[in-house]
């Protein structure tokens, strides 16, 4: 058994409907295994096969009570009783609670690890796992293919928490009527810009056009800030502030389920969200990019070094009589070199320059390539990322002629009496 990377808020194959499953063989016995595992180190009570990111029709259930774990194959819920507002979470969606409508009985259809048909009736607990059968692997455009859907704030005291800038001139923003400022991914996602109008529907789908009046740094979830005036103004209706934004002043895991069990007894609590989860993946996704740009610049290291070393040897076997030459007609060891050494300084200058800035163009596509729909990645080249990349490669270069050297040096003067071959 293993260990398996569960896939996170944004992430696309959660918006992809899983495929049946035909043969129950050792493969899915050991998918079945691992899912179970991997849920039991989260502190979870169901996850479902695109959580790990794999598409298939499976589901695991453990209640933690003796008889009460569970492998569901290709499960379909074939009734629903009732209708109950429950208090739920995910582990695809971390630190994220919310009250969810399930229903109060349902009763589904599945296959067993053995290939066996069995019917479940589900109540209360047990039925809002079997629910992350319907988000996870029937329905999943129900929960997560909200690609438009944009957390709006409205400005009340925001200030103090969040704080708005253009990312290129670094520039700070403020909140006006005279439009709607979007983050940076979403406007880009929606192909829209400062100056552009878009429409917005509100909590009673009611529909409004809007200038874009900013487009503002973010890197984690979309978000809409507008001034309450112009909210007002716009949907034409009171406005109601259902939102609070706090700091917690020493985050953790613990404490934020424990402040969320007791924000939950108050009745008009519908959802709790805490960022600390987001920052975490966050970095972890740029923790593991580090390793990968660490392993390109070894590799792109090694291969310049070859490079450089075998042009370097080929030119010198190439130009061993005219060496030879030079050596008769009085020119020392260092001379010598510096001969030579003159062209591959003038090529590691051109390869330098050429290769930053194909760098730089190379640098932008992968950014936007690895980027997943509710996360975006720095465009900023730092000037040092620039200078160590010159300097590497002047370094390696410098080496290479080190090693020349000696080669030089060795090359006999009656090297220039031999004929051409």
């Amino acid at each position: 058994m293993a260990i398996r990377n569960l896939r996170y808020e944004g992430d696309e194959i959660l918006s992809k409907r899983a495929r049946e499953i035909e043969n129950i063989d050792e493969k899915i016995n050991e998918l079945a295994q691992d899912m179970m595992e991997t849920m039991h180190k989260f502190d979870g009570v169901g996850l479902a096969a695109p959580q790990v990111g794999i598409l298939k029709r499976l589901i695991v259930i453990d209640l933690y009570e003796e008889g009460t774990q569970y492998t569901l194959i290709n499960p379909v819920i074939i009734k629903e009783k009732g209708e109950q507002l429950v208090d739920e979470g995910c582990l695809s969606f971390p630190n994220k609670f919310g009250k969810v409508k399930r229903p109060k009985e349902v009763v589904v259809e599945a296959l067993d690890i053995n290939g066996k048909k069995v019917k479940i009736k589900a109540k209360d607990f047990f039925d809002r796992n079997i629910g992350n059968v319907q988000i996870m692997c029937l329905e999943p455009k129900s929960v997560t293919d909200t690609p438009r859907n944009i957390t709006g704030l409205l400005q009340k005291n925001i200030d103090k928490f969040i704080h708005l800038q253009d990312r290129k001139t670094q520039n700070p923003i403020k909140l006006n009527n005279k439009g709607i400022v979007l983050t940076e991914k979403i406007a880009r996602d929606l192909g829209v810009k400062a100056g552009d109008e878009i429409e917005l529907i509100n909590s009673d789908d009611k529909k409004a056009k809007i200038k874009v009046s900013h487009i503002t740094e973010n890197y984690i979830s979309h978000y809409a800030y507008i001034s309450p005036e112009n909210y007002i103004k716009l949907f034409e209706k009171d406005l109601d502030f259902n939102r609070l934004i706090g700091i917690l002043n020493n985050p953790s895991v613990k404490i934020e389920d424990k402040l969320s069990k007791k924000l939950f007894d108050i009745e008009t609590i519908d959802g709790i969200t805490f960022n600390t989860a987001s920052k975490e993946t966050f970095h972890n996704t740029i923790k593991n990019l580090n390793y990968v740009v660490l392993i390109m610049i070894i590799s792109a290291g090694a291969l310049a070094f070859v490079v450089l070393y075998n042009l370097t040897n080929v030119n010198i076997s190439e130009r061993i009589r005219e060496i030879a030459t030079i050596k008769v007609l009085g020119f020392y060891d260092k001379e010598v070199s510096a001969y030579i050494y003159r062209e591959n300084i003038i090529l590691t200058i051109i390869g330098t320059v050429v290769g930053l800035g194909l760098g730089t163009i190379l640098h932008k596509f992968i950014m936007v390539t690895v980027e997943i729909q509710s996360m975006m990645f720095g465009r900023v080249i730092d000037i040092s990322s620039y200078f160590i990349a010159a300097v590497l490669t002047i370094v390696l270069s410098l080496f290479v002629n080190l090693a020349m050297f000696y080669k030089l040096r060795n090359v006999k003067m009656v090297e220039s009496l031999k004929s051409v071959d």
